[in-house]
């Protein structure tokens, strides 16, 4: 084999930035927008960093950032505008594409030639009323981005600490209202050309439950509330009005557990509600009427009713917002670098390399040519670069001597073909032994659009081999391993997997990691540990494999780490960790993750564990969400997807910790128990198109510390054999309003269950061929609807059911009735102090009328 090295002089590129430096450039495409329809000025976030997927550097653009500029495909200038720019971290920049439609939109970012920098007069926020990044400082007015100079001003009623800057903002830094305050938007409604048509959004992280707080409000104090806002009606539950009459929908959302992008759109007599990007559908409103203010996190000037807690990027829109927009929006902001990515139809093969360790002869540096080093260099020794150098080309066989060692290093492949002629990878070492490694000290890798066989590490005679890549963080006189950022297309040969071990990815306790893999099968091995920590920032994976051959894969391990899957397949051999005594997310919208074996969420003291189900299968044994120790939480939200569990899910496992499962679209079969609050606190929230099948039925407030709650909601299906309370302690609670349970067997189908709450929506029961019975429990039903209806074949017996009146009755009241089937029983009746009976009323079960009579606080059947 031949190392053949292509150099060519970072002078004469022009690569050492300044005054007459060559200006930069990336195309980006839209490859994050999946929507089906065209959007017209869209406003997409640019994130930008040292070393980002962009090729982006501050050392090769102005301080400021005031030398870049942006053009569509068309060559046309579009406006742009910097919200953030930190030259020591992450910069944020949102452009306006004229029409985003489709994964192909395409534009260009330029920097790094004030004389080349273009502008425009054009409106970056074009369409919007106002748009609030929530950057400004304490008690300072927060600017308006938008064209109309609207300032949103602080509302505080007392102490200027109410009110203050977050660093930890969606997008930045966001504001934090600590209580009694608001930031409060004047003369706002003559910018709206429809004042029935119009959309607000915005981030919002609750901190404390303050009562009943404003969203968004359109009204000036809580004396006039015959204005349009959305609030928090309860801890379940957002609702809106139009102009503060009795139309008011209600939507299901938990702002309890983190971040929520809301979006509300008015369109004349209808609000439609979006959490997170997702609809969670329409409801009828009177017509919106606009007071003098608009009000951000309270109601003008009033001091309660505020938001508690951190918001960011609150915007208003003037017109209706559609649901792809919502859906781009927040993809944009929660995900930039995979919405907005470098075109893969541009060409770059690029090394950048400062002060490597060992000495080589590779010709006058200002006039470096391509050379054929094979038979110059030692072995163990590699040219020194005193400056960055740029190696280009395509087909290329990039070797490394035998026992190679780089320093303080950035190695970049990008969107070339790797490998002569197509056969074997570009970074390999040559004809050494197996088990032989490449040492990068204080180095990074980026391996990004390859076509051929990708990365081998080691090879042995041109072979396969088994060797490692093993990263260093030099500090001192001591080197110590850790993580680095890898972002690698194809990880395999032509035979055999990559084998990257754990001392290569494993623990970092400086450094920050970023791996990308988009094809092949990675294969980790733990060596030293039983786990393998996949680094403190992100992994992603897009397609392809990844699997261990031992140990348990660990994500957020004593600090925060990240896993976003949109493809491939995730197969780990002895289970995942999800948030270990620190904060630690999956995400996965497509693809498969896989495991005989458990996750755990939320493992150990102070853990923060979330799955997020978008899409695609999450396989495995079992699922325990809040664990091990008091003041861990684990967290479920699944959107869509398939979730399916050979044994239990338990939500709240142990004393003192946290355990939530929001699922609002998709499915779930868990075939052995379901507990809701086993030994701690469990909450199960199911609605929508959502539907949960669970064999060894729902257990809720388990233990007997444990406290359980379940909520069914907006046509949200459970399938199981029986919802219950063990009786061994602890609290249970279940909440229906709009729902379907469907029995699975004969039996009880709730038993022991003191406090299920009914509402006006009510519950079907899908009795098919069972007979099926409520027992040694207490339904809390409102009058008006229909409380219970009975589908199919099978009966409801109702004999050893309690029916609690919570509010007055009216002539007459249907309980329940059967629109197939039959119900059988008379439940016993229980009047609550305030519930009002005049004269006589009826009670109509299944077609036969009751009378019932009060007597004091006793209602009795008659």
């Amino acid at each position: 084999m031949r190392n053949t090295w292509c150099l060519i002089s970072a002078v004469a590129l022009g690569m050492a930035m300044g005054a007459d430096a060559e200006g930069k450039e990336a195309t980006l495409v839209a490859s994050g927008y999946t929507g089906k329809t065209t959007i017209n000025n869209f406003q997409a976030l640019v994130k930008l960093s040292d070393g980002d997927d962009y090729g982006f550097s501050y050392a090769e653009a102005a301080a400021d950032g005031s030398d870049l500029w942006f053009e569509d495909a068309d060559g046309n200038v579009i406006p742009h505008e910097i919200d953030t720019w930190d030259t020591s971290g992450s910069s944020f920049v949102w452009v306006r594409i004229p029409q985003l439609s489709g994964t192909n939109t395409k534009i260009t970012m330029h920097w790094g030639d004030a004389a080349e920098k273009k502008t425009t007069g054009q409106n970056t926020w074009y369409g919007f009323a106002g748009v609030w990044h929530m950057n400004a400082t304490g008690t300072e007015s927060e600017p308006d981005a938008a064209a109309n100079g609207l300032a949103a001003v602080p509302y505080i009623t007392s102490g200027t600490a109410n009110i203050s800057r977050d660093a930890n903002g969606m997008v930045g830094a966001g504001r934090k209202n600590v209580q009694n305050a608001n930031l409060k938007v004047s003369s706002y409604a003559n910018l709206i050309t429809q004042p029935a048509q119009f959309s607000v959004s915005g981030w919002f992280k609750m901190s404390t439950a303050d009562t009943f707080p404003r969203i968004f409000a359109g009204h000036p104090n809580t004396s006039d509330r015959t204005y349009w806002e959305l609030w928090r009606e309860n801890a379940a539950t957002l609702k809106a009005t139009g102009n503060g009459s009795s139309k008011a929908p209600s939507w299901s959302v938990n702002l309890s557990d983190g971040w929520h992008y809301l979006t509300l759109v008015y369109n004349n007599t209808s609000a439609t509600l979006f959490d997170n990007g997702v609809s969670k559908n329409s409801g009828t409103v009177n017509t919106p009427r606009h007071s003098t203010f608009f009000s951000i996190g309270g109601i003008g000037t009033t001091a309660s009713r505020s938001f508690v807690g951190t918001f960011d990027e609150v915007r208003m829109y003037n017109g209706v917002m559609t649901g792809d927009r919502v859906a781009a929006d927040y993809k944009t902001m929660t995900a930039p670098t995979t919405f907005l990515t470098l075109n893969a139809d541009v060409i770059v093969l690029r090394a950048e390399w400062t002060g490597l360790a060992n000495d080589g002869d590779v010709g006058n540096p200002a006039n470096w040519n391509c050379y054929d080093q094979s038979d110059n260099l030692a072995e163990g020794q590699l040219p020194t670069m005193a400056t960055s150098v740029t190696v280009s080309g395509e087909n290329l066989d990039f070797q490394m001597p035998k026992g190679s060692e780089l320093k303080y290093s950035t190695l970049v492949f990008g969107d070339c073909t790797l490998g002569k002629d197509n056969d074997w990878c570009g970074l390999n070492t040559v004809e050494t032994a197996a088990g032989s490694t490449i040492n990068l000290h204080g180095c990074s890798l980026r391996i990004k659009g390859l076509s051929g066989n990708g990365l081998i590490v080691n090879t042995v005679n041109g072979e396969p081999g088994t060797g490692e890549l093993v990263f260093y963080e030099d500090s001192g006189s001591t080197a110590q391993r850790v993580g680095a950022t890898i972002d690698a297309t194809v990880m395999t040969a032509k035979e055999g997997d990559g084998v990257l071990s754990d001392t290569c990815l494993g623990p970092a306790k400086t450094k920050s990691a970023e791996y990308y893999h988009r094809a092949g099968t990675i294969r980790f091995s733990p060596s030293t540990s039983d786990y393998l920590d996949l680094g403190p920032t992100l992994y992603s994976i897009s397609g392809g494999t990844l699997a261990n051959s031992s140990g348990n894969l660990q994500i957020g391990r004593e600090r925060a780490s990240a896993f976003v899957q949109t493809g491939g397949n995730v197969q780990p051999a002895s289970g995942i960790f999800i948030g270990v005594r620190a904060h630690g997310s999956y995400r996965i919208s497509d693809g498969s993750l896989s495991t005989s074996s458990n996750i755990y969420i939320g493992h150990g003291e102070n853990s923060l564990g979330e799955l997020y189900i978008d899409g695609g299968i999450v396989e495995a044994g079992a699922i325990e969400a809040g664990r091990v120790a008091a003041k861990s939480e684990g967290r479920i939200i699944q959107n869509s997807g398939r979730l399916s569990l050979n044994g239990n899910l338990t939500i709240g496992n142990n004393a003192g910790a946290t355990g939530s499962y929001r699922i609002s679209g998709g499915v779930a079969n868990v075939k052995g128990s379901f507990l809701v609050g086993e030994a701690g606190s469990g909450t199960l929230d199911i609605c929508g198109a959502a539907e949960i099948t669970a064999s060894g039925g729902i257990s809720v407030g388990h233990d007997a510390n444990g406290s359980g709650s379940v909520i069914l909601s907006n046509g949200g299906k459970i399938v199981t054999t029986q919802i219950s309370h063990s009786g061994s302690g602890g609290t249970a609670a279940v909440a229906i309003n709009g729902g379907v349970l469907q029995a699975a067997k004969s039996g009880s189908i709730l038993d022991n269950l003191s406090d299920v709450t009914i509402g006006e929506d009510g519950l079907t029961i899908i009795a098919g061929e069972c007979d099926v019975a409520i027992t040694a429990s207490t339904l809390k039903a409102m009058p008006g609807k229909t409380a219970v209806v009975v589908e199919g074949q099978g009966s409801l017996d109702l004999s050893e059911a309690t029916i609690e009146f919570v509010s007055a009755l009216n002539d007459s009241f249907t309980f329940a009735k059967a629109t197939d089937g039959r119900i059988v029983g008379i439940p016993a009746l229980k009047g609550a102090d305030g519930v009002s009976v005049s004269g006589w009323a009826a009670v109509v079960i299944d077609g036969n009328t009751c009378r019932i009579k009060r007597i004091g606080t006793v209602i009795t059947l008659m």
